[in-house]
């Protein structure tokens, strides 16, 4: 999915403090989400993709810096958040602005297509666990409901539910 192609604001879903997680936080989770509509058109589904931050301790941001004036390191501004000349942290992100990575964003589509406007709001709850034959396997569930804003167009809102399952 390319930036121009999205609908909705982007919003986390699931944030995970690697310092702190544990094995259990992924086995299973279920979260809310709301994404306001900022623009109309037909909505295909729900894309997701994951970001990751490493902070950096100043010693390794001078090394970065040193290898990126040499030519041995990425392209400015593509692989570090920049706070003046000092860069700060690497984002490792499967998102739409992101290098194109071999994890990829992957795309929910919904059974029936909605005709979402400016100012929707298109709600739902994520539900994800590890399958019980395989655990490098997930069974997603993902429930939606489309908000609309307009008066005129309250009785066009729409709902669903689709299950995902890899056996």
């Amino acid at each position: 999915l390319r930036p121009e192609q999205e609908l909705s604001e982007r919003r986390e879903i699931l944030g995970i403090d690697m310092y702190t997680a544990k094995t259990s936080d992924f086995l299973e989770w279920k979260a809310d989400f709301k994404l306001p509509v900022v623009r109309s058109g037909i909505s295909h589904g729900v894309m997701a993709y994951f970001e990751v931050t490493f902070p950096l301790p100043p010693l390794k941001r001078s090394k970065l810096l040193e290898a990126r004036r040499k030519g041995d390191f990425g392209t400015e501004g593509k692989s570090g958040k920049k706070r003046g000349r000092d860069i700060q942290e690497i984002v490792l992100t499967t998102g739409p602005e992101g290098e194109q990575t071999h994890w990829g964003q992957c795309m929910f589509f919904f059974n029936d297509f909605d005709m979402v406007r400016q100012d929707d709001c298109i709600k739902g709850i994520i539900s994800v666990s590890r399958t019980s034959s395989n655990p490098r396997l997930l069974d997603i569930s993902l429930t939606w409901a489309t908000d609309v804003i307009s008066p005129a167009l309250k009785t066009s809102a729409n709902n669903g539910v689709v299950n995902w399952r890899k056996k």
